[in-house]
Parts: structure tokens; C-alpha cells; sequence
């Protein structure tokens, strides 16, 4: 699961969801914003949660730009690493 707006810990909408996931037998992985409490991988209730440090952007047209760009650049890193180091399986 990817999050792009959201801590992981503070969304509880993808808590749920990656729960019902867990519950139901599959690996869940989640890329999101990282919080200063939290390790950048950490298994939290058997749920694989990679973080990226989360960055405060000006306002307004550029900041919200650059927040974007940022913020799919680190998912995009994030997500071949999680490629690479521990395979990836995408459900249609």
C-alpha cells in the first residue's frame, strides 16, 4: 500500500485496511511519510512499514509542487527497494 499525504500511524483508514489485509492472509507492505517515532522499516503488527522523512514545504502553488514531486520521488525509490529486497506482489 502506498500513502502519499499520510503517516501510516496517524491514518487510521490505512490501519484498517492493511489490518483486513493481514487478517486475510496476505503480506502487507505500506510506504508513507515517515513520524519521528518511527524507524524507517519497522514491522508494526506483522505489517512491513517503510517510511520516508516527511519535509515541510512552503505554501501555496510551489510548496504543494514540490511536496508532490518529493513525495513521489521517495515512493518511487522506496518502492524498488521493496522490489529488490524483499520482492513485490501486485494484486489486480
Amino acid at each position: 500500500m502506498i500513502v502519499e499525504n499520510c503517516g501510516y500511524l496517524r491514518d487510521p483508514r490505512v490501519r484498517r485496511q492493511a489490518k483486513a489485509l493481514k487478517e486475510s492472509g496476505y503480506q502487507v507492505s505500506i510506504i508513507s511519510p515517515g513520524s519521528d517515532n518511527l524507524l524507517w522499516d519497522e514491522l508494526i503488527n506483522g505489517i512491513r512499514v517503510y517510511q520516508f522523512p516527511g519535509i515541510k514545504f512552503p505554501y501555496g502553488p510551489s510548496g504543494y509542487l514540490l511536496e508532490y514531486a518529493y513525495a513521489t520521488f521517495m515512493i518511487v525509490v522506496m518502492t524498488l527497494y521493496v522490489l529488490v529486497a524483499r520482492g513485490l506482489m501486485l494484486f489486480m
